[in-house]
């Protein structure tokens, strides 16, 4: 549901497999506390621009605009990240390196 809401692209559930990775973490969203536990799957894809149109009104005033990320990227960028470790899972994958069960990536601002 997330995938088809966040970027246009719907898939059977089932492509999805188990997840490659989870982080969980506290934050805070306009002064109120919020927990979330995110899980994050590999799925190969043809090259595609993310869709706008399920988003919400708060999305839409939230996210000035998407684009695609190469690991070095995210390891260079001025922006913060998370969760921590993104890239590194990112390079693994891309090597076909699928990790034997699921990673928990640290929710944290270094």
């Amino acid at each position: 549901r997330e995938l088809r809401e966040e970027t246009g692209v719907d898939v059977e559930t089932e492509l999805l497999g188990a997840p490659v990775a989870m982080c969980r973490g506290e934050w805070e969203f306009r002064g109120v506390p919020l927990y979330s536990e995110d899980s994050f799957f590999a799925l190969r894809l043809p090259n595609f621009e993310p869709s706008e149109e399920g988003w919400e009104d708060l999305e839409r005033e939230l996210h000035h605009s998407w684009r695609w990320w190469k690991p070095e990227e995210i390891d260079s960028a001025d922006e913060v990240v998370l969760p921590t470790g993104l890239a590194d899972l990112v390079r693994q994958l891309v090597r076909g390196r699928r990790p034997p069960v699921t990673v928990e990536l640290p929710w944290q601002v270094a």
